[in-house]
């Protein structure tokens, strides 16, 4: 598996070795094929546009999606703290099952704009250092509110 710059839909491609990698024994093709794009995308977002650190903090919204599944691991695994917002229960029993270090009470909901104090009360008003935003309509100016004065909408 692995990314190419361009071409990606045609029967051969060329691709970089230092941009392919081992598919898991475990994986099905499906996964192969999904996993790598937004894992990239997320790196990009996070190592190289921002420089994330581990003092920072994070909102992701739409956790369970595939960007914000991609977004959380690297953030988990660079020791932020994470928050996440989802649209209904379901979804926040899997991400909570998916990363057992996500706290329940970081995990809020995408539908209405009660993430803002979720996000406050946890933060003591100072917000988070950053939020990678999918959500349009008026909840994008919430959003907008929950980043700390030095932090970054993404």
């Amino acid at each position: 598996m692995g990314l190419v710059p361009s071409g990606a839909a045609s029967s051969r491609v060329m691709a970089s070795p230092e941009l392919l990698w081992p598919v898991p024994k475990h994986w099905t093709m499906e996964d192969a094929a999904t996993v790598p794009l937004p894992y990239a995308l997320a790196f990009y977002c996070l190592a190289i546009k921002v420089r994330m650190l581990s003092k920072y903090s994070i909102l992701v919204h739409g956790g369970t999606g595939a960007l914000g599944q991609a977004v959380i691991s690297i953030a988990l695994a660079h020791g932020l703290q994470v928050f996440a917002t989802v649209s209904d229960i379901r979804k926040k029993h899997f991400l909570m099952k998916l990363f057992p270090e996500l706290r329940e009470d970081h995990i809020g909901n995408s539908r209405d704009a009660s993430f803002k104090d979720m996000v406050h009360t946890r933060t003591k008003g100072l917000g988070v250092t950053y939020v990678i935003n999918c959500i349009k309509s008026d909840l994008r100016d919430i959003s907008i509110s929950c980043v700390a004065p030095s932090g970054a909408l993404i």
